[in-house]
């Protein structure tokens, strides 16, 4: 994984549409808020990310335990950089009319934020160890675990998910109810979605794996998303794991951990067929004892 971000970070395209403007001149956004630890490393070495930090293209952003970056870009693109994170900013290419020509990020573990902004919608891609991303206006989580399984949770709009490496649209899946959860592993060329026909399961992976599905409350209002259609009341929080307070003084009002504590996995109902196998990669995906709630 390490080496992959590494290369991607490596390749970055730190290009900005504006002829004779350089990397260093034209921030592609701004931090808006920041949870520390949040560091960039780019052209202009490592900084400690703060408020009206400016990111360009190219930077490699990552997050601690409790970090989180919520960035603005300049066409209103929105992003939150969320725990134990790591991204990079492969390439912003900004036009004359306040809107970006290509805007692809890197994604290669953590929780993300991503609301698209005023650019065209085919402008927007988004990279993963195991998915590529392609966006249709709209607002989503990401969730990638450390051996690269890609969670996408699509709230508003439409998302296009497709294994990484596709060349057609073989394997790939639009995801544009409210709500619907999509998985993509590196073990499958395909992508396996979860919508609204069997919604205690899929709010049982929401609040497991998405930091920002659990609370929220960290956000800026204008980085938040309605949770509402999602009817997550629906689910008994029982193996979800609380969010702890920090102690006073802490620059961290919260802690979202990345990495849950062992849940308590729900009892089949009576009768029920007995769940299959869990994948090959069960051993770095799987949460319980019972492969139940997290592989069907």
């Amino acid at each position: 994984m390490a080496a992959w971000s590494m290369l991607r970070f490596g390749v970055a395209l730190a290009v900005i549409g504006w002829a004779g403007v350089s990397v260093a001149d034209a921030p592609s956004g701004t931090v808006l808020a920041v949870i520390q630890s949040a560091q960039s490393v780019g052209a202009n070495g490592e900084v400690v990310l703060n408020v009206s930090s400016p990111v360009y293209a190219g930077d490699h952003i990552n997050t601690g335990p409790v970090g989180e970056a919520q960035i603005k870009f300049m066409d209103n693109t929105k992003l939150v950089v969320g725990p134990n994170s790591s991204m990079v900013i492969d390439a912003f290419v900004f036009s004359s009319n306040n809107t970006a020509k290509q805007i692809t990020i890197d994604a290669a573990k953590g929780v993300f934020r991503f609301f698209t902004g005023v650019s065209q919608k085919n402008a927007y891609q988004i990279n993963t160890p195991t998915a590529t991303i392609g966006v249709r206006g709209t607002q989503f989580d990401i969730s990638i675990e450390s051996q690269g399984t890609t969670r996408i949770a699509n709230f508003e709009g439409q998302t296009q998910i497709c294994p990484l490496g596709t060349t057609n649209r073989a394997g790939c899946s639009d995801s544009k109810d409210p709500c619907t959860l999509s998985v993509i592993r590196p073990s499958e060329a395909k992508v396996t979605t979860y919508g609204n026909k069997d919604i205690e399961f899929r709010n049982r992976q929401l609040k497991y794996y998405f930091n920002y599905v659990r609370d929220q409350s960290s956000l800026r209002p204008d980085f938040q998303v309605n949770l509402k259609p999602c009817r997550l009341a629906d689910v008994i929080p029982q193996d979800i794991p609380p969010i702890v307070p920090v102690i006073p003084g802490s620059p961290s009002p919260i802690i979202h951990p990345t990495v849950p504590s062992t849940p308590t996995p729900p009892t089949p109902p009576p009768g029920s067929i007995p769940p299959p196998a869990p994948p090959s990669d069960s051993s770095t995906d799987q949460r319980g004892t019972d492969p139940r709630p997290l592989f069907r």
